[in-house]
């Protein structure tokens, strides 16, 4: 059985906030407090990738974000891939329908 941890924040709106940058001193706090030192980590709305680039760094072994935006998309693979982490990420709306808990479980299942 795996340990399993999650960190989140409260959107208090009910909708997807805009793509705001995470501060690195912010996003190196939130990867601490999670106790991340190995294993998979998530990122629903990872953006440029920050909070999955500091996780890498302090070393977890495979990285997963789902993003809307394309650009986003694409700047998180090269800042992943620049730290030789395994990653993936996928350009899907997390919201719309159902299917995320069986995405995540087959991503996490094949790592």
């Amino acid at each position: 059985t795996r340990a399993r941890k999650m960190f989140a924040f409260d959107w208090s709106e009910g909708y997807v906030s805009p793509f705001l940058p995470s501060d690195a001193d912010v996003a190196r706090r939130a990867i601490q407090e999670a106790g991340v030192k190995a294993g998979i980590v998530l990122d629903l709305g990872s953006g440029k990738g920050d909070l999955l680039v500091e996780a890498a760094r302090q070393g977890a072994h495979h990285c997963v974000g789902f993003e809307l935006d394309e650009a986003l998309n694409t700047e998180a693979r090269q800042r992943l891939a620049s730290q030789g982490c395994s990653h993936e990420i996928v350009q899907k709306d997390f919201i719309k329908g159902c299917v995320l808990a069986d995405e995540v479980a087959a991503l996490v299942d094949k790592h």
